[in-house]
């Protein structure tokens, strides 16, 4: 939710921006023969409706979002949805006193062509399982939330896969024999990928308060922390501010490396928690209402409509429905 007053500077500063982007991506999708994608983010985001409110508040209430996980619109629309849901998850796990470790487990590099990538995630992924399921990692581990990022290297014309958990222990965990430094995790996962190299790992927990420049510490909101680990699989400037020769070759390799796979998942006491909070799929699911606001008391004004003008590359307001309904003006 917004004030009705930062509407327009949500539009100029956050959906205009994506839908350009969008609009690449399309063209990126024709020139590679993937005609059906092109079509479906072409015309992504093209229309918004905002209610606003008797408290001068403005939400979305309806938008034609394409779900492609390569949309730069979608991508951040689901990048926001997942911050949300985890961080609500994070709430009611530290309410139940557990503690919450921020792991990342990296492999080297990969060339940029999507076989290679496709089977390094294949490989990614089995050897996380094979570390979950080791009798050091169960003795602690109560859940976690998962999600893969691939960043690609300009200089180097390499991907870079690497995923990003929060591990959810219990409230002892640090005080016990079970606490995993970071050398030992770093074995661990070498000895699940079966490599004669020591992969780049990072374990750490949320102390709750941060270090500033003057020396003093300042306590901070764990949603803080949840928000680097909530950011969505890839970037789109990695893969649209080339030349159009070289993000063609990405996204080809985007496609064929990642599309149908799941790129977050829950399990354990997380994947629970989520289930009772009953919230939304985050690939398939709402992409509209993702904070899940509520408005009930305060009465609905009128609501905008803005459509997506191509000449201008700007969302100009075409219509506003006085309570949802009638048409005051066009």
């Amino acid at each position: 939710m917004h004030k009705l007053a930062d509407l327009p500077k949500e539009l100029n500063y956050r959906f205009q921006p994506k839908k350009k982007q969008s609009k690449k991506l399309s063209r990126v999708y024709n020139r590679i023969g993937y005609d059906k994608r092109s079509e479906c983010v072409c015309s992504c985001g093209e229309f918004l409706e905002v209610d606003v409110f008797s408290d001068n508040s403005a939400r979305l209430k309806r938008a034609n979002f394409c779900k492609d996980f390569l949309c730069p619109m979608c991508a951040w629309r689901k990048e926001l949805k997942l911050f949300d849901q985890v961080s609500k998850v994070v709430d009611v796990l530290q309410s139940q006193k557990y503690r919450f470790l921020f792991v990342t487990l990296t492999i080297r590099n990969v060339p940029a062509n999507g076989e290679d990538l496709k089977q390094v995630i294949d490989e990614f992924n089995k050897s996380y399982t094979k570390l979950i399921r080791l009798k050091r990692i169960k003795k602690f581990l109560k859940g976690a939330f998962r999600s893969i990022e691939v960043t690609y290297n300009k200089d180097t014309d390499e991907f870079h896969p690497h995923i990003h958990l929060i591990w959810v222990v219990p409230d002892n965990y640090f005080a016990t024999s079970d606490y995993l430094k970071q050398a030992e995790l770093c074995e661990l996962w070498k000895k699940a990928l079966k490599v004669d190299y020591t992969p780049i790992c990072d374990i750490r927990a949320v102390t709750g308060k941060k270090l500033v420049k003057n020396g003093k510490y300042i306590t901070y909101d764990l949603r803080s922390a949840v928000a680097e680990i909530c950011k969505y699989t890839v970037k789109s400037n990695d893969y649209l501010s080339n030349t159009d020769e070289k993000n063609d070759k990405i996204v080809k390799a985007l496609v064929t490396a990642l599309s149908k796979r799941h790129l977050f998942e829950f399990y354990g006491v997380f994947s629970e928690v989520r289930k009772q909070l009953r919230l939304d799929d985050i690939e398939n699911g709402d992409l509209v209402h993702i904070h899940d606001d509520k408005k009930d008391e305060t009465e609905l004004l009128y609501t905008m409509v803005f459509h997506w003008n191509d000449s201008n590359s700007i969302y100009l307001n075409t219509d506003v429905w006085l309570n949802g309904h009638s048409r005051i003006c066009s």
